[in-house]
């Protein structure tokens, strides 16, 4: 394999973004290494916006062109980078979180801390705790209250209008019901 050509990126100061585009037809190894990246993402335009450590942002813009080109990325490390690997495992990335838009997560609250929650229409409220979490669970004046052992309280202020309406929240529990060991499964 040929040697890549360095692509001198100048290192955005924190809180600005540089765009570049790649030269479409070789390989690059671009000035900063893997420990300076924080963060990777494809925007809506098919661009790789890469977050660097110090707080700065780099994009380039000509990406989906660059993977479709075949070419390969290097980091200043000597780290290789597949592009089409990468934008694949990216796009993934962001089809999960964006099935997950409306799943809204409720763990135990904190000792003594009451949270109260309005349940919005078509949403996916889901208790992250076991089901023997609370220690005590009521419904009144059109209100869901869990009591938990710490003191703390999580009260759905709107349950029964929310569960009535036509597109009503789903609420669901994230819960072990039972475990079974390896050895339980195998007769001796």
């Amino acid at each position: 394999m040929a040697q890549p050509s360095t692509f001198i990126l100048a290192e955005p100061t924190a809180s600005t973004t540089v765009e570049y585009q790649l030269p479409a037809a070789e390989s690059v190894k671009l000035n900063f290494s893997s420990s300076d990246i924080d963060g990777l993402r494809i925007n809506e335009n098919g661009a790789l916006e890469i977050s660097l450590v110090q707080g700065g942002e780099v994009t380039l813009s000509n990406f989906q062109a660059y993977v479709d080109n075949g070419n390969t990325l290097f980091l200043a490390d000597d780290i290789m980078v597949d592009p089409a690997l990468l934008q694949s495992g990216l796009a993934s990335q962001m089809l999960a979180e964006a099935a997950n838009d409306n799943r809204i997560e409720i763990g135990v609250p904190a000792e003594g801390v009451i949270r109260e929650i309005t349940l919005e229409p078509g949403k996916d409220y889901v208790f992250t705790f076991d089901m023997n979490a609370p220690r005590e669970v009521t419904t009144e004046n059109g209100q869901f209250t869990m009591g938990f052992e710490n003191g703390g309280k999580i009260i759905l202020t709107n349950y029964e209008a929310a569960m009535a309406a036509a597109d009503a929240p789903s609420i669901t529990m994230e819960s072990k019901i039972c475990t079974v060991e390896n050895q339980d499964l195998i007769q001796t």
